[in-house]
């Protein structure tokens, strides 16, 4: 297991939401404040070669990681969120999940063209939620960079799902099961 230092501080809870699914809980890791902020700054310091310009964080793990990691960057964070969440025009995108689908949505003014974005979550799964957000990124005429995660399901291949081999993952605990 890669990240067995910041695993020690994750709770893994299985048959939640559903059968069969392990949910991994990284609350615990973020109510240690020194711990929280070492992951942050190595996020970023990996993230950095990346040069993006913003940064869009998946609702609702992901805005905790996206704005942390915008504030130790000095870069923007943007939403995406749930189907219906947010006003205005949007650009949405249907996937699923490991347990389901979902829609995400970003406005469609939050991305100026070519501007370079890193997307942010908390757990890189099925690679569902991630081809999402390359997809809207795309679609609202920015180029997607990289995902900067804390977790990493390497069992459920979700790199697979990513198009674009130029788009990096940075990923610092990897759960091989």
């Amino acid at each position: 297991m890669k990240g067995k230092k910041y695993a020690n501080y994750i709770d893994t809870y299985p048959d939640f939401p559903i059968p069969n699914v392990f949910f991994r809980d990284i609350f615990p890791l973020i109510a240690e404040v020194s711990v929280f902020k070492e992951m942050i700054e190595k996020l970023a310091d990996k993230s950095k070669s990346l040069s993006p310009d913003k940064i869009l964080s998946v609702e609702a793990r992901g805005f905790i990681i996206g704005t942390a990691l915008s504030l130790e960057m000095g870069i923007s964070m943007l939403p995406a969120r749930k189907k219906g969440k947010l006003p205005g025009e949007k650009v949405s995108y249907e996937y699923k999940l490991e347990y389901g689908t979902s829609t995400l949505q970003i406005m469609r003014n939050a991305i100026k063209p070519g501007e370079r974005v890193l997307l942010a979550d908390d757990v890189l799964a099925t690679g569902g939620t991630t081809h999402a957000a390359i997809r809207l990124i795309k679609a609202a005429g920015g180029v997607p960079v990289g995902l900067a995660s804390l977790i990493e399901l390497t069992f459920l291949k979700g790199r697979k799902l990513i198009e674009d081999k130029t788009f990096q993952v940075i990923s610092l605990v990897e759960y091989d099961e």
